[in-house]
């Protein structure tokens, strides 16, 4: 009999390990997302003013930038080397494009850095 109290206690366990509820919050200073391996995919924590993520490429470099700092949000896209390509951001006076090259060279910049 005790056998199959125990028997019975542990199937309880187990049926009720797979069966919680998901937890509501997950509260941290910082959320690391990492892929089998254990390498680095993505990063959210907090940045200067606001929150920042960082998604990775295969090779754990960081390629893509989403922040929100006290002027507004930006968007950056990285090269291999880690190069600002193009970048999108909403700043105190209006919305800011940069686009450079591989060289690092600018392409492109609205509004134009000597506008006022």
């Amino acid at each position: 009999m005790a056998a199959v109290a125990l028997v019975a206690l542990i199937f309880v366990g187990q049926w009720s390990d797979r069966h919680q509820e998901p937890n509501q919050f997950v509260i941290a200073q910082r959320l690391t997302l990492i892929d089998p391996s254990g390498r680095q995919q993505a990063v959210l924590f907090p940045g200067q003013g606001g929150a920042r993520l960082e998604l990775n490429d295969g090779n754990g470099d960081v390629r893509l930038v989403l922040d929100v700092s006290r002027t507004g949000p930006g968007l950056t896209f990285l090269d291999s080397d880690g190069k600002a390509q193009l970048v999108l951001a909403a700043g105190q006076n209006g919305p800011i494009l940069a686009m450079t090259d591989a060289r690092g060279e600018r392409i492109i910049t609205v509004p134009e850095e000597d506008s006022p």
